[in-house]
């Protein structure tokens, strides 16, 4: 897919993305809305997804809670490999406990 510039837009949607630039800083949650609309029809204008997402993330700002707001901002690239370890983990616990408890039956 080719990057399309704002420039080559129709100008009705180049008026309502300029809209909904000025309106970030006001009103986030509006600029969200338009801008939503326009890059679904439009995706492979860049420029409207990163006002998009600068305004997505205005629009949640402060509403998150401190765990959530922290996982936000940390990458996930490190979580995978934890999760990982942890099912194996338990895994090994679950194929102890079930040794253990066959052994048990099996010697009633």
């Amino acid at each position: 897919m080719e990057e399309v510039a704002l420039r080559d837009l129709d100008t009705r949607l180049q008026k309502q993305i300029e809209n909904a630039r000025k309106a970030v800083d006001k009103n986030p949650s509006y600029a969200v809305d338009i801008l939503t609309n326009i890059v679904a029809r439009n995706p492979a204008c860049l420029d409207a997804r990163k006002i998009l997402r600068q305004a997505q993330q205005r629009a949640t700002k402060g509403k998150t809670n401190g765990f959530g707001g922290l996982l936000s901002k940390v990458t996930s690239i490190p979580f995978p490999w934890v999760a990982i370890r942890r099912l194996r983990r338990i895994r090994k616990r679950q194929w102890s406990l079930l040794n253990k408890y066959s052994t048990q039956i099996l010697r009633m």
